[in-house]
């Protein structure tokens, strides 16, 4: 994309105006959010104040898609929400739902 100058200004060209400046058939695109409740410290108090095992301490949502090169419209999407929890990393919430995410990817041998 840096090389045919679009990475800069994917916002305004169309999934289909992509595909046809790389000279592919179709576009695969996502959206990774994340946001933190609170952090591991507040989740041990919590969890010492109210019981339990301190709940999450942050959330996110993950989104994968595809879409056509010839016309733009989606062909395949991949929406998956997270949690995390006390002791458990960003990387290892992102790595368990990237391998969740390829066991779905619509793809043949």
């Amino acid at each position: 994309m840096k090389k045919y100058k679009v990475l800069d200004s994917l916002d305004i060209h169309t999934k289909d105006e992509i595909a046809k400046i790389l000279g592919v058939d179709a576009v695969i695109y996502g959206t990774f959010e994340q946001q933190s409740t609170k952090t591991e410290a507040g989740a041990i108090v919590s969890a010492a104040l109210f019981g339990g095992f301190g709940g999450k301490t942050g959330e996110g949502a993950i989104t994968l898609q595809i879409s056509d090169g010839a016309d733009g419209e989606l062909i395949w999407r991949y929406t998956k929400r997270m949690n995390e929890s006390l002791g458990v990393s960003t990387d290892d919430v992102v790595e368990r739902q990237m391998r969740k995410l390829s066991r779905n990817f619509p793809y043949s041998k």
